[in-house]
């Protein structure tokens, strides 16, 4: 079974959440992409556009380290690259 088609089925965000979180766990290679996937169904993401642009500031950022093989966390902060998608969540240099 897909994402999409586990998703489908799940009526709330916390059944979609677990859904996903659980496809993820049986699929390790998909985590970045799923981080994307999971805060954007959950209520208060940001669009995909500030994602991006969030994403574009923060990877030419002296703070931005590479954890593993494609995760990044923030080194002011200490948050991972999903901090990127939450709406009320802040820059800790200032810069978006």
């Amino acid at each position: 079974m897909t994402l999409e088609e586990l998703k489908a089925r799940a009526e709330t965000h916390a059944e979609r959440l677990a859904a996903a979180l659980g496809y993820v766990a049986n699929n390790p290679s998909l985590v970045p992409r799923a981080i994307v996937e999971i805060a954007a169904s959950l209520p208060g993401g940001v669009s995909q556009v500030v994602a991006r642009e969030r994403m574009n500031v923060c990877a030419t950022c002296e703070y931005w380290q590479k954890v593993g093989d494609s995760l990044h966390r923030c080194a002011a902060c200490g948050c991972l690259e999903g901090k990127l998608l939450l709406v009320n969540s802040v820059c800790p240099t200032g810069r978006w």
